[in-house]
Parts: C-alpha cells; sequence; structure tokens
C-alpha cells in the first residue's frame, strides 16, 4: 500500500505546473491542427503538394517551442517574425538550389547566426533557428519556385495555429502554474518526510534506501528551482494574500535545505547506534511528523505546525541535558543540534506564511534587486561565449556536411542537423559529449522500435496516430532525458 501510495505521490507532482504537459499538448495540437487545415486546403484546391501541409506542421511546432521572449507581448510580435523569417528562408532556398554548393554555405551561415546571435536576444536566436528549419526543409526537398506558393500558405497556417493555441487557447495563466508548482513541491516534500520516517524507524539502514533518498531530494531541488522561476513571474500576493515572494523563496529554500541535512545526519545516526538513545529516536520521529501533516497554505490552518514548534522546544530541552565531553554522544550530538537549527527556521518561516494569508495583511511587494550583467560592463580577454560557439557550430556544420556527403550524399544534411541539435544547449565540451552519446542511443533504439512498428502496421489512423504520440511524448520527455526524447 505504502508503494502504491508513494508512485501516485510521486506522479501527481511528476510535472511542476503542468508545465511539460502543457507544452507537449500545444505543440502536438498545433501540429495537428496545422497539418488537417493544409490538407483540406490542399485538397479543395485539387493541389497534390503535399510537402506543405509538412511544413505547415513544422511551423505550428516550432512557433511554439522556439518562441522563448520574457513577456507575452514579445511572444507575440516573435510569432509574426516566425513566419516572416521562414517564408525569407523557404525563398532564398528555392533560389539557391540551383547553384550547388551555395546551398551548403548558406546553411552553414545560418548555424553561425543561430548562436552568434544569442548575445542580442532570445527573439534572434529563435528567428535564426526557424530559418535554419526554414532553409533545411527546403534543401532535402529541393523546393523550386513553382512550389513556394503553396510552402508559403503552409508558413501561415503553421504560424497561424501556434499562435491560436499559444495565447488563446492554452494562453499562460501565471497563477494557475504558481500554485501547482507549490502543490507539486510539498507533495514531493511529504515523500522525502515520509522517507525519514521510514529511515528513523529502522535502526540498520540499507544503502539502497539512502540512493533512493538522494533521488528524491534531487527531484525535490528541481521542483524548488521551477518554484524560484515561477516566483519572478507571479506576485503570490495574488494567490495568497498577504505572502510576499521573498518570504516564499526563504521558505522554499530553507526546506530543501533542512531535507537535505536529514541524510548524512542519519546515515551518521545508524552507524553510532544514536538511535539507540529511545529519546532522540522518538523526538525526532514526532518533530518529522507534525511537519508532514503542515499544511503551510491552507487558508485554515491545523495545529501541525504549533506541535510540531513544540516537539522542537522538547528536542531542544532533551539536547540541554546531554553532554557535548560524553563520548556516547560528541560524534553525533552537533547533526541533531543542526537539524534542531533548521527545523526552527523553517517553522518559523512557514508559521509566517500561514499567518499571513489567514490575516490577509497585504504586504508591499519588494523589489528585486536588478543583477548587473558583469560580462557587458566589464572588460573581457578574448572571445565572447557566443562567439565561442558560433565558431564550434561552424566548425561542426563544415564537418558533417563533408562526412556526411561520404556516408550517404542524398541525406548529408541529416549528419547536419544533428550536430546543430547536439551543439544546442550545451555550454562545456563534457556536457556536448553527453548529449551526443544521448542522442545517438536513442536515435538508433527508437529508428530500431520505429522500423519494427512500422512493419506491423498499416498506412491509416492508427500509424497516424502512433505519429502524433510520438510527437507528444517526445517534448513532454524533453527537460528530463534527451535520450528519450530522441528516442
Amino acid at each position: 500500500m505504502f508503494i502504491f501510495s508513494y508512485w501516485f505521490s510521486r506522479l501527481v507532482a511528476a510535472d511542476p505546473g503542468r508545465k511539460r504537459f502543457k507544452t507537449a499538448s500545444k505543440a502536438t495540437i498545433s501540429v495537428i491542427t496545422a497539418v488537417v487545415i493544409m490538407l483540406i486546403v490542399l485538397k479543395a484546391a485539387g493541389s497534390s503538394q503535399i510537402t506543405a501541409a509538412i511544413l505547415a506542421g513544422v511551423i505550428g511546432l516550432m512557433g511554439i517551442l522556439v518562441v522563448n521572449d520574457e513577456t507575452t507581448k514579445a511572444k507575440k510580435v516573435t510569432t509574426g517574425l516566425v513566419a516572416l523569417s521562414s517564408a525569407v528562408s523557404l525563398g532564398i532556398g528555392s533560389f539557391l538550389s540551383r547553384y550547388g554548393q551555395a546551398e551548403n554555405i548558406f546553411l552553414v551561415l545560418l548555424v553561425f547566426l543561430s548562436f552568434y546571435l544569442q548575445r542580442f536576444g532570445i527573439r534572434y536566436f529563435s528567428l535564426s533557428m526557424v530559418a535554419f528549419m526554414s532553409f533545411y526543409f527546403a534543401s532535402i526537398l529541393h523546393v523550386t519556385f513553382s512550389q513556394l506558393p503553396w510552402l508559403l500558405a503552409g508558413v501561415i497556417v503553421g504560424a497561424c495555429c501556434a499562435f491560436i493555441y499559444n495565447f488563446v487557447i492554452f494562453k499562460d495563466r501565471p497563477a494557475n502554474v504558481l500554485r501547482s508548482s507549490m502543490k507539486s513541491f510539498h507533495i514531493q516534500v511529504n515523500l522525502v518526510l515520509d522517507l525519514i520516517i521510514e529511515l528513523i524507524q529502522k535502526k540498520q539502514i540499507e544503502p539502497a534506501q539512502i540512493k533512493q533518498y538522494n533521488r528524491n531530494i534531487k527531484k525535490l531541488a528541481e521542483y524548488a528551482r521551477v518554484v524560484s522561476e515561477e516566483l519572478g513571474n507571479t506576485d503570490p500576493h495574488d494567490i495568497w494574500p498577504g505572502v510576499t515572494a521573498e518570504q516564499m523563496r526563504l521558505y522554499v529554500f530553507d526546506t530543501v535545505m533542512l531535507l537535505q541535512t536529514y541524510s548524512p545526519a542519519i546515515r551518521k545516526f545508524s552507524e553510532l547506534k544514536a538511535f539507540n538513545h529511545f529519546d532522540i529516536q522518538q523526538l525526532l520521529l514526532k518533530l518529522v511528523e507534525s511537519i508532514r501533516e503542515a499544511e503551510v497554505l491552507n487558508e485554515n490552518p491545523t495545529h501541525s505546525l504549533t506541535d510540531a514548534a513544540q516537539h522542537l522546544q522538547e528536542l531542544r530541552q532533551k539536547l540541554s541535558e546531554l553532554e557535548p565531553q560524553d563520548k556516547r554522544y560528541k560524534d553525533w550530538l552537533y547533526l541533531i543540534r543542526r537539524i534542531e537549527t533548521i527545523s526552527n527556521h523553517v517553522i518559523d518561516e512557514a508559521y509566517e506564511l500561514q499567518q499571513a494569508i489567514v490575516k490577509q495583511e497585504k504586504q508591499p511587494q519588494k523589489e528585486a534587486e536588478e543583477k548587473e550583467d558583469e560580462e557587458d560592463n566589464d572588460e573581457e580577454k578574448g572571445l565572447k561565449p557566443s562567439t565561442k560557439k558560433s565558431i564550434q557550430a561552424v566548425i561542426t556544420a563544415v564537418a558533417t556536411l563533408i562526412f556526411g556527403s561520404f556516408l550517404s550524399p542524398s541525406h548529408q544534411y541529416w549528419a547536419l542537423l544533428a550536430g546543430y541539435l547536439v551543439l544546442l544547449g550545451t555550454e562545456t565540451i563534457g556536457s556536448t559529449f553527453v548529449k551526443a552519446v544521448q542522442r545517438s542511443v536513442g536515435t538508433l533504439l527508437g529508428a530500431a522500435v520505429g522500423f519494427v512498428v512500422a512493419s506491423f502496421v498499416s498506412p491509416g489512423i492508427l500509424e497516424i496516430t502512433l505519429l502524433f504520440i510520438c510527437v507528444f511524448m517526445a517534448f513532454y520527455f524533453f527537460p528530463i532525458t534527451y535520450s528519450f526524447m530522441s528516442f
């Protein structure tokens, strides 16, 4: 029963703010809508330009995924510019298709601009990436001027679908995301506290239990980062009157710190037989259980925080009775004191949040301190990171085009695309290597499974359904595991 409850809670909390589900849903539905609309238009016009429907889906997808400006207004502008960038790139692609190596030179230029222009803002990166993908599309299909009108129509349909799903149907609701993110955070906190209770009750701790605990702590830290990011976009006062962003951040930070402290402490307690001291074991157990039961952001709070404060006071009293010089206690007493200190911070901060909600005291929101961009103010020696990355990307692009042409002259651009995607979002040689391995493994396994499945599935509704399920799964798991996304 505990295992079922554990995994059910993990599933509920797995997507803080349901951001991954929302993004994957928007992307998938946008692709489906764009392709279906374009197919209907093509059929009504008696055209067989199926590539226009595919391009509409590509733009519908990218209009969701690459538009990452800070404000909604800026995102709307970028979405419109995405269509313009794609249209211009397609036009250039159809023109250069007759000039052989000119296509390759322009592709390499787009790769360079994608990384170099990041220094001027995320919008320029987005537009360069869309231009690259559009030109890539035109290159592998050898688009001609006669095909261009229908392709431009596909671009418009795809961009319109992306706009509608981004800003009309699935428009951002920061308050809901923050509320959901805090719910996921508290679920994960309780999962960790359940593990702590289990560890305290056992006198002998297995290495597998410590590994499970550390995995949950790592997951909790991820959820805390999500909450911190959302606090930058949303005033928690709008959801929980009286609560400030600074209070919430401090509470989240100290809660994570407290739970991170328990892991080495409990392991040390187990090694030194500290839990043979029955009073210490029971007081710690009561303290953790009362924290576990506290509903910090509930408008009708229970007495769990009061109970936690009482158990903390009892623990503090017990510690005062133990002599630090006593050889039986000196190796682990400091760990108990550390837990007591951080627990006191968390309980106090939780109590402040709870009281602010109950009293609904309106507190002026403190302005966040603006961070100075030292990279722009200080003189730098050598090349800037964006310049280095763009040069690396150009070298990669040239190398993949050369080696790709030897391996498969008709599919050399696939190698270029793979190299381009691996370089995206990597800052170090190590991270680039890891991502390359993940993509290689995911692609090989995905191709093997895909070919087998395709041999058993005939063209039709089932095939299309599986295709869009793969699109959804890819972008749902992308923030978690790149290898599974590639698969």
